[in-house]
């Protein structure tokens, strides 16, 4: 069965429009098997949040001024946390270093 991004839902709702961890409006917010990225508009840090993780490994999150930044990131930080999932155990540390270091 082929893995795939899904819509987040808490307590039934889908969260795109609440209000998300960096205080800002939820406007992307995805997640895939232990992982989750999100996108906020209007939030304390910045125009832009993205927050992303894998669940026991590590949560980021990288600010941006401008929407087209934004998304652009927002597509290849979904596509390197995927490759993480993917990841052996023992080279994950490393690699999630590299991710962090590069946003």
């Amino acid at each position: 069965m082929e893995k795939k991004w899904t819509i987040c839902v808490e307590d039934g709702e889908v969260t795109v429009g609440k209000l998300g961890s960096e205080k800002g409006t939820i406007q992307w917010d995805e997640q895939y098997e232990d992982a989750r990225i999100t996108m906020e508009e209007n939030c304390t840090h910045g125009c832009y949040a993205i927050t992303c993780g894998i669940s026991g490994w590590f949560v980021h999150t990288a600010y941006f001024s401008k929407y087209p930044d934004a998304i652009m990131a927002y597509k290849r930080m979904k596509e390197e946390i995927e490759h993480l999932c993917n990841v052996d155990d023992t080279n994950k540390t490393e690699e999630i270093g590299i991710f962090i270091n590069r946003w």
